[in-house]
């Protein structure tokens, strides 16, 4: 099975800057695009199998995503290949004792820093780090 934390290390090797991955691999490539949708969910894709051929490929049983599968709990999977035990997102609201304070990952500000909350590199800086230029398109919140 693949999951969301498969989906960029594969992708940095498939562009030859990591070692393979060996949940999943994707042709050696020149270039790669991660195409993400947000707020699909399963049963919408099974109610809309019809629509595309890829749909219907994405109803598998090969592919997973983190529990809980809530947008931070995935993003943060998938930008840092690490699972949530490890990278630290475990919902999508999450207490932070040394404040006090509720953190909502979907509106987050100038606090908590984010290198001291999820001190891992993630795939896109590993990236930048291998001189491969990262693109993302969508709202910049």
């Amino acid at each position: 099975m693949i999951s969301l934390a498969d989906i960029l290390p594969a992708s940095l090797a498939a562009l030859d800057v990591a070692p393979d991955n060996q949940n999943f691999q994707i042709p050696k490539s020149k270039r790669v695009v991660v195409f993400l949708i947000d707020g699909l969910g399963f049963q919408n894709l099974v109610a809309n199998q019809d629509a595309h051929p890829i749909v219907a490929d994405l109803i598998t049983d090969s592919a997973k995503c983190a529990i809980p599968s809530t947008t931070p709990v995935s993003l943060a999977t998938l930008g840092t290949g690490l699972n949530p035990g490890e990278h630290g997102f475990v919902g999508a609201t999450m207490l932070l004792p040394e404040s006090n304070s509720i953190l909502h990952p979907l509106k987050w500000e100038t606090s908590p820093n984010p290198k001291s909350f999820q001190p891992y590199k993630t795939q896109f800086e590993i990236a930048e780090q291998k001189y491969i230029e990262v693109k993302r398109i969508g709202p910049a919140a």
